[in-house]
């Protein structure tokens, strides 16, 4: 078409322009807002239900689409797509469920739009940080000249001890850790330990050296925790040695003698040795045992408790069960115990030393014969010895003298026989008679053979 001055128009390329423009103007009004789940940081231990909630200012929406991705929306899943109820409609709800977060990492939620022509979307970051793995801690000793005591485990009575915890998370930066410590002989862990670093990436702490006085194991433990809420405790032991050579230590005394026993059971604590080891080894076990405090042992293959009941200066009381009962036993004493009343004796205690309020003993199993007490004086061999003193003054003991009575008496009678048959009576008998000579009857005895006695010699008593 040419105007009245020459000019041309072409209404057809102007309608199109202005429809252009009238339907940019609709899809740029047109909005989509994600009102739930807002922009954070939320982190979460387990992959968990999300709840997305979107709007939008699009009334001739005819679907909405609701995508994930845990690459920053490099890559997108499909996991929703809601047809639109009615031409009205401006909100959607859809519930995601944990399935579709498989891994570790930020996840993004989009939700877009369709209208037939145009769509419209938003997203939003770090909707839900998923974090399922367990932090890490490697836990070092140091005594205060950084030398490590790591590989033995082992450090000076009374000395300086430097903890060294350092936390790792693959996914999500340490939230927090702290290092506590337990001492020799107790059942819990105290947190009064001098913290003297704790960053996301290293916690120092120092054992002092009055903390280390004691004999024994300590148990240093370091807790690390994520933003998830994944914990981790790395625990690490080490042993006090009685090396010290100066201060304050009672190691310093040249006449101090050293425990035995380096493990301490504490007040009221129960160990149970039997149920961790099963029986005692070939040598024995030693252990530092504080008032009330006992061990479980496995003896006669059946478990037995002994306990610490009082501790004196220089002796100590012990209650022994299953069946109870109480033996005292001094310093540097050893006793043999039956500890099932079976008549032999299953458990050999040896009381070392008083140290620290702790009786230092020792406790090996045998095997071997109750002796009662006293009963070598009182034994079946004694009495039966008293049998035998009693009996001979009534029977055995005069047997020889009756043997020398009928001896005797049978001689007699033979003499007097001999008499009746060799006398006179007989001068009628043909036969020999049998004499006996003065000597044969004892009489002139001091006369030779054959010699004739004297006048003054005694006279035969026939």
């Amino acid at each position: 078409m040419v105007t009245k001055d020459g000019a041309f128009v072409n209404y057809k390329i102007i309608g199109v322009l202005v429809l252009t423009f009238i339907l940019s103007a609709i899809t740029v009004s047109a909005q989509v807002t994600i009102d739930q789940p807002s922009t954070s940081t939320s982190y979460v231990a387990a992959a968990t239900n999300l709840i997305v909630n979107a709007t939008t200012t699009n009334t001739n929406t005819l679907w909405a689409t609701f995508y994930i991705s845990n690459d920053a929306g490099t890559t997108w899943t499909n996991v929703s797509n809601q047809t639109n109820s009615s031409a009205n409609q401006l909100a959607f709800n859809e519930t995601v469920l944990s399935g579709n977060f498989t891994a570790d990492g930020n996840w993004t939620i989009n939700v877009t739009t369709y209208n037939g022509t145009f769509s419209n979307s938003t997203s939003v970051s770090n909707v839900m940080n998923l974090d399922t793995t367990n932090p890490t801690a490697t836990v070092q000793f140091t005594d205060n000249l950084l030398n490590n005591l790591t590989k033995s485990l082992e450090a000076d009575y009374g000395s300086e001890v430097l903890v060294n915890c350092t936390p790792t998370d693959v996914a999500i930066n340490v939230h927090h850790s702290y290092i506590s410590l337990q001492y020799p002989g107790l059942s819990s862990y105290s947190d009064n330990i001098s913290l003297t670093s704790n960053t996301t990436t290293k916690v120092l702490a120092t054992i002092s050296a009055a903390q280390s006085s004691r004999l024994g194991t300590f148990s240093v433990k370091c807790f690390v925790q994520d933003y998830a809420g994944n914990s981790l405790e790395t625990i690490l032991n080490f042993t006090t040695k009685s090396v010290i050579l100066g201060g304050s230590s009672p190691f310093a005394n040249e006449d101090f003698v050293s425990p035995i026993a380096k493990k301490v059971i504490g007040k009221g604590t129960m160990e149970d040795y039997a149920g961790k080891y099963g029986s005692l080894p070939e040598d024995g076990e030693a252990w530092l045992i504080k008032k009330l405090g006992g061990v479980r042992l496995m003896l006669a293959e059946e478990e037995h408790e002994v306990k610490v009941e009082e501790i004196e200066d220089e002796s100590i009381t012990l209650l022994i069960s299953s069946e109870p009962f109480n033996v005292d036993i001094s310093v540097n004493e050893t006793i043999e115990v039956d500890v099932n009343a079976d008549g032999m004796n299953d458990l050999e205690i040896y009381l070392h030393k008083i140290h620290q309020k702790a009786a230092d003993l020792v406790f090996k199993e045998i095997t071997t014969p109750v002796v009662a007490e006293g009963e070598v004086m009182e034994s079946p061999v004694d009495e039966s010895i008293g049998d035998v003193v009693e009996a001979p003054e009534t029977n055995e003991g005069l047997g020889w003298i009756w043997t020398l009575i009928i001896l005797i008496v049978v001689i007699l009678i033979l003499m007097i026989l001999v008499h009746k048959f060799t006398g006179k009576g007989n001068s009628g008998s043909g036969d020999s008679p049998v004499k006996f000579t003065p000597r044969d009857l004892g009489t002139g005895k001091n006369a030779s053979w054959g010699q004739k006695p004297s006048e003054n010699s005694a006279k035969p008593f026939y």
